[in-house]
């Protein structure tokens, strides 16, 4: 087995070379095309790549890299989207061996990207479990609009596609909220698969101008957080069933899924068939209280390129996914942020999320961010807002507990975003440490 690297968009040519290094027998290595191409050798001869495919007009912005690495240039259609062809479908081959599939790097929104190594038994496992609620029919249509270096696209969008020989429509990637919009129409899209964030600007976009999206039956949110009020507001706005899932990388991905008399308001489901979640606090797990996300699953990764898994397991030796949550009596599952993330200020713990998501529903702003602000040996709660009124400390203290509240706030155009849509919460820190400086210079 040879790993072989992709460095292109979301095209048709795209999925040609991934079933073609599968069906030769080789792992493919997906890498994010707006990394830096230097970054991206660095993360090929971490993991033994020595042949990479990659659009041509990527490889001709460096015209003069030093690397052992192979580059074979290819030329896809780019610009608009198009559904897969009938080659497609005859070229995908199911695998349920335990063999390398492919290698995805997450985010890497709290350091540097790990390389997640996953079979071919966990992904088409995975895949399998995502159509027993997914329920694809002959006459849908599933719209891929989220990169295809995501797991969650590539498992439960793709390959959910090739499997079921459902429709698929690959979009460019980014894509424009109203292009995704306009498409619906066109291809008859009922089956859309986003992220919080592109969720947001659907909908925005669809507060300023009319669209035909008769056609779509189940909207899927996955990737980051997703607030009650985003919840809300999709579920009305939308003329479809809006389900919140979950799942991480190294799960295969998809781990719990809303479906029919399991989704209340923004919790992501119940666990898949054949998998278990548990909530953990002091070693034990806790319903009905915050603790870490654990999982065991049979779609668990096989490790990463390089190091060890980061979050040391609390229980039974089930994967410990560093998210924290909680589990309702209905056995729903509720995610609310990152143990990194977590703040604590005079022992007090704080969840951002939950905080933003309060001061967005209060002030109106379109969005904020909070973090510690550590200035002349005193720390404090600022927060980073974009929006066009003023908002104050002053009006939350009937809703939150004291140390909770905001003592500093600024206004900004735009927050800190990764090219994956993931807030990043270490650069909302510096802006505000540095406009506190400013501000007491």
């Amino acid at each position: 087995m040879a790993r072989i690297a992709i460095i292109g968009h979301n095209t048709i040519e795209y999925v040609d070379i991934l079933l073609s290094i599968w069906n030769s027998a080789n792992s493919a290595v997906l890498l994010d095309v707006n990394m830096p191409l230097e970054m991206a050798i660095v993360l090929m001869d971490e993991a033994g790549v020595h042949k990479c495919y990659i659009e041509s007009s990527i490889l001709a912005r460096y015209p003069k890299m030093e690397t052992e690495v192979v580059f074979i240039p290819y030329n896809p259609k780019l610009g608009e989207a198009s559904t897969l062809p009938p080659r497609v479908y005859d070229a995908y081959i199911p695998n349920y061996k335990l063999e390398e599939a492919l290698i995805i790097y997450s985010s890497g929104t709290t350091g540097k990207s790990k390389g997640i190594i996953l079979s071919h038994c966990a992904i088409n496992t995975n895949a399998d479990l995502i159509m027993e609620y997914l329920q694809p029919k002959a006459d849908d249509c599933i719209y891929i609009v989220k990169p295809l270096t995501h797991s969650s696209s590539l498992v439960g969008e793709l390959l959910v596609s090739l499997k079921s020989k459902v429709m698929a429509v690959i979009s460019p990637s980014p894509c424009i909220p109203r292009l995704i919009l306009t498409d619906i129409k066109r291809f008859h899209v009922s089956i859309l698969c986003l992220n919080p964030t592109l969720l947001s600007m659907i909908l925005t976009e669809l507060s300023k101008n009319k669209y035909d999206i008769e056609s779509l039956k189940n909207v899927y949110i996955s990737g980051s957080v997703l607030s009650r009020g985003l919840c809300d507001l999709a579920r009305e706005k939308l003329k479809s069933k809006v389900f919140n899932v979950y799942g991480l990388s190294e799960g295969g991905p998809r781990v719990t899924a809303q479906k029919e008399g399991y989704s209340t308001d923004n919790s992501v489901g119940i666990p898949l068939r054949g998998i278990e979640v548990a909530v953990v606090e002091n070693g034990l797990p806790v319903q009905n209280r915050l603790g870490v996300i654990h999982v065991n699953t049979p779609c668990l990764f096989s490790g990463y390129v390089s190091g060890t898994v980061k979050n040391e397991t609390q229980y039974k030796n089930w994967f410990n996914t560093g998210d924290v949550g909680y589990i309702n009596t209905n056995g729903e599952l509720y995610v609310v942020g990152r143990v990194d993330d977590l703040i604590v200020i005079n022992s007090h713990k704080i969840c951002p999320e939950d905080v933003e998501e309060k001061i967005v529903s209060l002030s109106g702003v379109e969005a904020c961010a909070i973090a510690p602000i550590s200035v002349h040996d005193s720390t404090f709660l600022g927060c980073l807002y974009v929006g066009e009124r003023s908002i104050y400390s002053a009006m939350f203290l009937k809703c939150f507990l004291p140390y909770e509240i905001p003592k500093i706030f600024f206004r900004c155009a735009e927050l800190p975003y990764n090219h994956n849509g993931k807030l990043l919460r270490s650069v909302v820190k510096e802006i505000l440490e540095k406009k506190v400086l400013l501000q007491r210079e």
